[in-house]
């Protein structure tokens, strides 16, 4: 049966074909696609998905309910045929975004595709997902095969679900719509409750979306029949209108499902209640040509859209053009075209393969992908498939929050005593190997403390008491208490560097508001102690990983300068607020380094020098960065022998 569907007619449900459906089918898939790729006004495109459950969930209950009234209904069969329907299109994709990952992906995220593909086979990648990342998230867009969550939703449900509508007609009969609205009932109040509390559960689960599929079969026992054609047309209208609705006045802030998704699903409810013929208009707009056309390749083109848009982003490495966008959505229908044509129909047809085949080619097509995907999660990704790009040493480091100071690492070399120390985020960590050749090439030694997301800043008021990190956390407000009570008891450490991700806290941060005075009172506080303070500017930040985009760029033969390094102008843009802070302390007699003297040009900034990258991800210096940078602590290091010997006079 070609993308068919069931109507009623009277007290047994017949076969008839609707094209309206794949009409709907074809809308649905184009508001996902849309979405995805962009386009503008497709905000809340997601909300295809929930089109596409009803429409499941009326097709699937209607063939069951007619095999189950002419006493023809075989599980074996129901699972046979979803086999035919939804494996060939599902793993060749798999394969081709396993084999694209081999080549573009990084270990880590080739590692999680691993891992995805796994969850793929075994229809639980909605449970990975809900476990890893919300599908709004940024991170989402590292993983190519995160739209499959809904099938694993649709055939977890489908597991259950035939064994509930014969047990449910044996005992009840024509009663069991009552049965399927008490379970969608029970389904949506629970989608409601935690779309508030846990949203991404809410999103991901079966249970919390089981509704809507059961929306679909209850259309299955509603009868139009009594409907004149103007009633017929005004919720048509008004289905068509809800679905529209939601797709461009949705978002990603709209909590979802919940209530919310009663709008798109109770639209296509509407219009498969009275679309059964091609009298209303909706029906006549939804067999137009194209629409049926787009509708029939919607599970390949569904497919196909998301890896193939991952795997151009991964590409292009910044983002696509609006030219790039239009051509890689006429090749994906051209591909998508294709495998309907050519993996789709054959694969459904019932004169390749008996039933014993199907279901032995089922069992290997999960377990291929599954050991692949099990073994690249196993090996980290595989990391040989490219030549290791050399990490910052920090890394290694023992000592970072929440630990005390008694952990400090040493920076610098011989057996001099430390007159600095090295102090603020992750940052501060990524300039150990700057400091450390600094003072090498002295003879001076110091201390590095650090701790993610913890910079050094005095902030006022009672710490936030939700937050793991930044610098309104209880855990970094302990931190730097016990760093100032070091400090001041360790009267040798004279210079005091202090280096952070500042753009992070005085830009985009929540306690931006806060940032020039928190850091005032730091240098303050440091100067009361009799301490030198010196901070080192803002890291200009990239906004692309380096190492994957590096790879990338060496592969299609472009250089990495051209494509990502930002400009002057776009640094003194993103740092405004942070810049006039550093200029107020300046002024105060607060020494400064600017990474920008050592690491731009008079236009733009650099990524790589001679061959080596300067970054170790999206803003974080390398390891080779780090040495780079480490000419412009010579100056300052040079004195700190002087001070530190004042210091052990006046004690």
């Amino acid at each position: 049966m070609r993308g068919g569907a069931l109507a009623e007619g009277g007290p047994e449900m017949t076969l008839t074909y609707r094209s309206d459906i794949d009409g709907l089918r074809g809308i649905a898939v184009l508001a996902v696609v849309l979405y995805h790729f962009g386009a503008s006004g497709f905000t809340g495109g997601y909300v295809g998905v929930d089109v596409f459950f009803v429409v499941s969930g009326y097709l699937i209950t209607g063939i069951i309910l007619r095999e189950i009234q002419h006493d023809e209904f075989s599980l074996a069969r129901f699972y046979e045929r979803r086999i035919r329907r939804i494996f060939p299109a599902l793993f060749l994709t798999v394969a081709l975004t396993l084999t694209a990952g081999a080549v573009l992906f990084t270990p880590i995220n080739f590692e999680s595709l691993g891992k995805s593909a796994v969850a793929v086979s075994l229809f639980v990648s909605n449970m990975l997902f809900w476990r890893e990342t919300g599908y709004f998230d940024q991170p989402a867009v590292h993983k190519p095969l995160l739209h499959t969550w809904s099938l694993s939703v649709e055939e977890q449900f489908y597991i259950l679900y035939p064994l509930v509508l014969l047990i449910g007609w044996r005992l009840s009969g024509a009663r069991i719509v009552r049965w399927l609205a008490l379970m969608a009932g029970c389904s949506l109040a629970l989608s409601a409750y935690l779309v508030v509390r846990h949203p991404d559960v809410a999103f991901y689960w079966a249970p919390t979306r089981g509704w809507e599929l059961l929306l679909g079969g209850l259309i299955v026992c509603a009868n139009p029949s009594s409907l004149g054609l103007r009633s017929r047309n005004a919720l048509a209208v008004l289905g068509l209108g809800a679905i529209a609705m939601s797709v461009f006045f949705f978002d990603s802030t709209t909590p979802f499902p919940g209530l919310w998704a009663t709008l798109p699903t109770g639209g296509t409810a509407l219009i498969l209640y009275t679309g059964s013929d091609r009298t209303t208009i909706v029906g006549r707009l939804l067999n137009i040509k194209l629409l049926v056309g787009v509708g029939l390749i919607s599970y390949s083109l569904y497919l196909l859209h998301w890896p193939l848009l991952i795997t151009a982003e991964h590409l292009a490495i910044v983002e696509l053009t609006t030219p790039q966008r239009i051509g890689l959505l006429l090749f994906t229908l051209l591909l998508s075209t294709a495998s309907w044509r050519w993996v789709e129909l054959p694969c459904r047809s019932k004169q390749h393969l008996t039933r014993r085949q199907v279901f032995a080619a089922g069992g290997l097509a999960m377990s291929l992908p599954a050991a692949v995907g099990l073994l690249i999660a196993v090996k980290s990704g595989l990391p040989q498939r490219f030549e290791t790009v050399p990490e910052a040493d920090w890394i290694a480091c023992g000592f970072r929050l929440p630990y005390g100071p008694q952990g400090l690492c040493t920076v610098g070399g011989g057996a001099t005593q430390p007159t600095f120390l090295l102090w603020g985020d992750s940052h501060a960590g990524a300039f150990r190997t700057a400091l450390s050749e600094s003072a090498s090439r002295q003879s001076r030694a110091g201390f590095l403390a650090f701790g993610a997301g913890c910079p050094a800043l005095v902030m006022h008021g009672a710490p936030h008491p939700s937050r793991r990190y930044g610098p309104n956390s209880l855990q970094c407000r302990q931190f730097n208490d016990r760093m100032l009570e070091y400090i001041q008891t360790h009267r040798e450490l004279t210079t005091i560097i202090l280096v952070a991700r500042w753009v992070r806290y005085g830009e985009m941060g929540r306690d931006l508001a806060e940032f020039p005075l928190a850091l005032r009172r730091m240098v303050a506080t440091l100067s009361a102690m009799g301490r030198r303070t010196v901070v080192v500017n803002q890291v200009p930040e990239v906004g692309y990983r380096v190492p994957e985009a590096y790879r990338i760029a060496r592969l299609t033969g472009r250089d990495l300068n051209d494509i990502i390094a930002p400009s002057r102008e776009e640094y003194a843009a993103s740092n405004r607020r942070v810049l006039a802070a550093f200029d107020a302390i300046q002024r105060e007699g607060t020494q400064m380094i600017d990474v920008r003297d050592r690491m731009c040009g008079l236009v733009k900034c650099r990524i790589m020098d001679s061959g080596h990258l300067l970054y170790s991800d999206d803003n974080h210096l390398s390891d080779y960065g780090s040495r780079y940078v480490s000419p412009l602590f010579d100056p300052i290091l040079a004195n700190s022998a002087n001070l530190t010997a004042v210091a052990v006079a006046l004690k």
